[in-house]
């Protein structure tokens, strides 16, 4: 079943188009799924970043990114601060950013106090950046 996973995220094929040799496509599609509902491809991720699975990092990459769009924010993250840019549905940039919205929700909050002493335009420039933030929602769920 692995093996078909593996094939099937390598190839960029269907499920359906599958070699029979693997099993069934179904039971294997829905058993990756299982495996990221549950957290397994996160620890697969976690050790694809260490050398010593230097050789499978190509595959769990791409067996990663498959089911990529029923991760979760933090699953998302954890591909990103590891630098494993073949797991991600899209560029980095477009991912959120929780320490860019910590430090701009530590200055807000300094001038928040004081308003008339924040440099014109802070406000507007931290409310673009508490945007960006955030990310991109619809470049990081669309394949």
């Amino acid at each position: 079943m692995l093996d078909g996973i593996f094939h099937v995220a390598l190839t960029r094929c269907v499920w359906a188009e599958m070699p029979a040799r693997f099993g069934k496509p179904d039971t294997a599609r829905r058993q990756l799924r299982r495996w990221m509902k549950a957290g397994v491809l996160d620890l697969w991720l976690v050790s694809a970043a260490s050398e010593a699975f230097e050789s499978l990092r190509e595959r769990i990459c791409r067996a990663w990114r498959r089911v990529a769009r029923g991760a979760t924010i933090s699953s998302l993250l954890l591909a990103k601060n590891l630098g494993l840019w073949a797991a991600l549905p899209c560029a980095p940039c477009h991912l959120p950013d929780p320490t860019l919205s910590e430090m701009v929700k530590k200055l807000v909050d300094r001038h928040i106090r004081d308003p008339w002493a924040a440099p014109r335009g802070f406000f507007g420039l931290a409310g673009r950046l508490l945007k960006q933030a955030g990310g991109n929602m619809r470049r990081w769920r669309v394949r």
